[in-house]
């Protein structure tokens, strides 16, 4: 079941575990629907540059 479906997108301790999920599995951490899913792909990319940037 997607965590969509299953867990509200908008609360602050869903966001926490959404973000540790992904860290433990060693991915880095969602957009937390800041921006339209079909963005987020595009979005992780270009953070990760500005990132590389520091």
């Amino acid at each position: 079941m997607r965590p969509g479906r299953a867990v509200a997108s908008f609360d602050s301790t869903t966001g926490l575990l959404r973000g540790l999920s992904n860290y433990l599995a060693g991915r880095d951490a969602p957009l937390l629907d800041q921006l339209p899913a079909a963005l987020e792909p595009a979005m992780n990319g270009l953070m990760a540059g500005v990132n590389r940037l520091h």
